[in-house]
C-alpha cells in the first residue's frame, strides 16, 4: 500500500527472481479476528481483481468456500460482528458513528480500543472536528504538520527568518497576540516586502490608528521573540525556549487535563522533537527547517503516522488513516466514507518511482492499490467492523463505493446488521471550514473581474488566491535562473514583434542574439546559467522561424472574456493578422508539444475572448513549441469548449462568493509560500 514510496506487489511477485530457491509458505490460520469478520475477510480477498488462484479453504466448517480461505483461531464475541450503516449525509453519518461508539463504550469496549479509520488525511481531519463536536473524546492520528499547533509554530519561525511578515497574519489569531482585522490591516499596510521581523514590528507600535489592545500584543509579541534571535541557528532551542521561558503557548494545555489538550501537547512535543539537532544539519537555521519540512510533505514522508507512545493512555478514540492504522488492530473498527470518489479515491501520480508491473496500467495499478488500501481497512478489526457511507456529500448524491458494492452479497451471508442514520441528533448543522462550496453569488453583487492567472490561481487553490489577491500578503522570491530564462525569451520575442511590426523582418541569428543581450546573470551555478542561456537563445530563434512561417503583422495580445459571473482578462502569447485577414492567437509552450495539449481549457476560453473582443473577424487558436519549432492549430470543439468555459465560469461564481476553501494537494501545498499560515 506504499506504491508512493516506492513498494510495489512486483516485490512479491518476483521473490523466485530476487531469491532463487526462495519458498512460500501460506499462513492459513487467522489469530485476530472472530470468524465472520474472518471469513469476510476471506470473500474479500476472493472477489479482488488479480489475486491468486483459489486456494482450498482453510476452515472446513465454513458453509461458503468464499468464506474459508483463512480459519479463525478465536471464537466469536459478544458484540455483533458485522454492521452496514446508510447515512442521509455526512453529518447524519457523524451522528451515527457518535452513537454507535458510545454504545460499543458502554458494552465494555473502551474508547481507546476503537477506531475509525478514513482514507485520507482530509477525511479524517473533518470526522475528527464532527465528532468533538459531538462530545465524543477523539484522539486524531494525523500528519504532524497538519497539525494547528504545529503550523502556528511553524509560522512563528516562518516571520523570523523569511522577510515580508505574511506569517504575521496567523499569528495574529493567537490569544496572547491576537490583532484585530483594523489593526492587522494598518500593520500589512505598512510592513514592506523586505521587512525582517521581529525588528520590524518596534516602529509599528508608533502607527497612528492602531489600538492599545494592537499596540499591546505587538509589544508581548517583541518581549517574547526578540531575545531568542541569537537561537535562529538552532530550531530547537529556538522552540524550546520561546514554549518555556519567553512565551505562553503551551501554558493553557498544560492546565487543561482533557484528552483534547493532551493531543495537543503531544504534537508540540513531536514537532521539538523533529527539530533536536537541526543547529547541526546541512540546512541549519530556522529557514532550513521549514525547508526540510516542505520536503518532507512533499516527498508524503511526514511524521506522525503513527500515535506516539505517549497516546497510549488517552481516554479517546482513535481516528486515522488506513496508511497509519497499518500493523494495528482494534475491538471495534468504524471505516466510513465508502462512496466512489471517496474511498476508493481518484487516482493521484505517485511521488517515488516503483518497480515497473508489466502489462499494467497505471489506471489498473491505481484500482490495484485501492483494493489492497480496503483489505488492510476491513483487516485491523478484532470484534466488530461497521462499514458506512453518506447518501449525500455537499447536497450531491453519491454512489456507494465499488469496493463494498462487491461485498454487500457476502455481508448480506454472513448476517451482517443494518443500520440507518438519518437527521441530526443534535439538530444544528455542523460547521464548515472556510467557505461552503455549495453557496451562490447574492444578488446584486458587482461581477468580478479577474485575469486568467489570478483565475487559474484560485482554481487551483482558492486559499492561496486568497492570501495573494485578496488579503494582499506578499512573499516575494528572488528570481533564479529559470526565471531569468523565461524573461529572456519573452524579452526577444517582443523585440522580435517590434521589428515585424516596423517592417524589418530580423535575420538569422539576430534572435539568438537579441536573447544574449538581454540576459542577466541570475544566481545558482555557472554552469546552470549556460545551459539556460543556450536553451533561451534556441527558443528566440525557433519563434522567429515561426513568425516567418506564418507571415503575420502583430496585434494587440489583450482580450476579455464576458462569462455570466464575470469578466476574465488575458493577454494572449500570440496575437497576429494572418495575411488572409484572420486573427490569429494562442499560447507558447517552451516544450515538446505533448498529446492532450489541443483539450487545455484555455484554448476554449482563448477562442471566446478573441470572439468577443474582435466580433466578426475570423480567429484562429494556435500553440508554439519552442523548443522544436513546432506549430499546431487548434480546432474547434463545439462539442467540448462550452463545458471547458464553464469551469472559469464557476470559478467566477465562487470568487463572488468569497468562497476560498483550500487545496489539500501535498505535492502543490510544499511549495506554497503560505504553507505554515494556511489552515489546510
Amino acid at each position: 500500500i506504499y506504491r508512493f514510496r516506492g513498494a510495489a506487489p512486483a516485490n512479491f511477485d518476483r521473490f523466485e527472481d530476487f531469491f532463487p530457491g526462495g519458498a512460500r509458505v501460506r499462513l492459513r490460520v487467522n489469530y485476530r479476528s472472530v470468524p465472520a469478520i474472518t471469513a469476510l475477510l476471506s470473500a474479500a480477498a476472493a472477489r479482488t481483481p488479480g489475486a491468486d488462484a483459489p486456494l482450498l479453504p482453510a476452515d472446513e466448517t465454513a458453509t461458503d468456500e468464499r468464506f474459508g480461505l483463512w480459519g479463525a483461531n478465536r471464537p466469536p464475541s459478544r458484540l455483533h460482528p458485522l454492521a452496514l450503516a446508510e447515512a442521509d449525509d455526512a453529518d447524519s453519518q457523524a451522528d451515527g458513528l457518535a452513537a454507535e461508539i458510545e454504545r460499543c463504550r458502554s458494552a465494555g469496549v473502551p474508547l481507546p480500543d476503537q477506531a475509525v479509520l478514513c482514507r485520507t488525511n482530509a477525511q479524517a481531519a473533518a470526522l475528527g472536528e464532527q465528532l468533538a463536536a459531538l462530545g465524543t473524546s477523539v484522539l486524531l492520528a494525523g500528519k504532524l504538520f497538519d497539525q494547528p499547533d504545529v503550523k502556528d509554530l511553524l509560522a512563528l519561525l516562518q516571520l523570523l527568518s523569511e522577510p515580508g511578515g505574511a506569517a504575521l497574519s496567523r499569528i495574529a489569531r493567537w490569544q496572547a497576540y491576537a490583532l484585530s482585522g483594523e489593526d492587522l490591516a494598518i500593520v500589512r499596510a505598512a510592513s514592506a516586502p523586505t521587512d525582517r521581523f521581529p525588528e520590524a514590528l518596534q516602529p509599528l507600535l508608533e502607527l497612528p490608528g492602531l489600538s492599545t489592545a494592537g499596540r499591546a500584543a505587538l509589544t508581548r509579541l517583541i518581549d517574547a521573540t526578540l531575545p531568542l534571535r541569537r537561537e535562529a541557528e538552532n530550531p530547537w532551542r529556538f522552540l524550546a525556549r520561546f514554549l518555556f521561558e519567553t512565551g505562553d503557548f503551551v501554558r493553557p494545555m498544560l492546565d487543561d487535563p482533557s484528552p483534547a489538550s493532551r493531543r495537543r501537547l503531544l504534537a508540540v512535543h513531536q514537532l521539538l522533537q523533529f527539530t533536536r539537532g537541526e543547529g547541526n544539519s546541512a540546512e541549519a537555521g530556522l529557514a532550513g527547517t521549514l525547508a526540510r519540512v516542505r520536503r518532507v510533505i512533499a516527498t508524503g514522508e511526514d511524521r506522525s503516522t503513527r500515535l506516539p507512545l505517549e497516546s497510549e493512555n488517552l481516554d479517546a478514540v482513535r481516528i486515522m488513516t488506513v496508511h497509519q492504522a497499518k500493523g494495528l488492530e482494534f475491538r471495534v473498527v468504524y471505516l466510513p466514507n465508502l462512496t466512489d470518489g471517496q474511498f476508493p479515491t481518484r487516482g493521484r501520480p505517485a511521488r517515488v518511482a516503483s518497480l515497473p508491473e508489466s502489462g499494467v496500467a497505471r489506471v489498473d495499478r491505481d484500482a490495484a492499490e485501492e483494493e489492497r488500501l480496503f483489505f488492510v481497512a476491513l483487516s485491523r478489526a478484532r470484534d466488530r467492523l461497521v462499514l458506512s457511507w453518506p447518501k449525500r456529500t455537499r447536497a450531491r448524491a453519491t454512489v456507494i463505493s465499488p469496493l463494498l458494492n462487491r461485498l454487500l452479497p457476502d455481508l448480506e451471508a454472513l448476517g451482517a446488521e443494518r443500520l440507518i442514520w438519518s437527521t441530526s441528533r443534535s439538530g444544528t448543522p455542523h460547521s464548515r471550514p472556510l467557505a461552503s462550496q455549495e453557496a451562490s453569488p447574492l444578488p446584486g453583487r458587482e461581477r468580478p473581474r479577474v485575469n486568467l492567472a489570478a483565475l487559474e490561481q484560485y482554481r487551483v487553490c482558492p486559499r492561496q488566491y486568497y492570501y495573494e489577491r485578496v488579503a494582499g500578503l506578499r512573499q516575494d522570491a528572488e528570481p533564479g535562473a529559470y526565471q531569468q530564462f523565461y524573461r529572456s525569451v519573452e524579452a526577444a520575442i517582443a523585440w522580435i514583434d517590434s521589428r515585424i511590426g516596423a517592417g524589418a523582418m530580423p535575420g538569422a541569428g539576430e534572435a539568438a542574439e537579441r536573447a544574449r543581450a538581454l540576459w542577466e546573470r541570475p544566481g545558482g551555478s555557472e554552469a546552470e546559467a549556460r545551459v539556460l542561456l543556450a536553451r533561451a537563445e534556441q527558443m528566440a530563434e525557433a519563434a522567429l522561424a515561426l513568425r516567418a512561417e506564418v507571415a503575420g503583422l502583430p496585434r494587440s495580445p489583450h482580450l476579455a472574456a464576458e462569462l455570466e459571473q464575470g469578466v476574465v482578462t488575458l493577454r494572449a502569447d500570440i496575437a497576429d493578422e494572418l495575411p488572409d485577414g484572420a486573427l490569429r492567437f494562442g499560447k507558447r509552450y517552451r516544450r515538446e508539444s505533448r498529446q492532450g495539449d489541443h483539450t487545455d481549457e484555455k484554448h476554449a476560453l482563448l477562442r471566446v475572448a478573441a470572439r468577443q473582443t474582435h466580433p466578426g473577424r475570423a480567429v484562429r487558436i494556435d500553440i508554439e513549441y519552442l523548443a522544436d519549432g513546432e506549430l499546431r492549430t487548434i480546432a474547434e470543439q463545439p462539442r467540448f469548449e462550452p463545458a471547458r468555459v464553464a469551469r472559469y465560469n464557476e470559478a467566477l461564481r465562487g470568487i463572488a462568493a468569497s468562497e476560498f476553501p483550500p487545496c489539500s494537494d501535498a505535492s502543490r501545498c510544499s511549495a506554497c509560500p503560505f504553507l505554515f499560515i494556511c489552515p489546510a
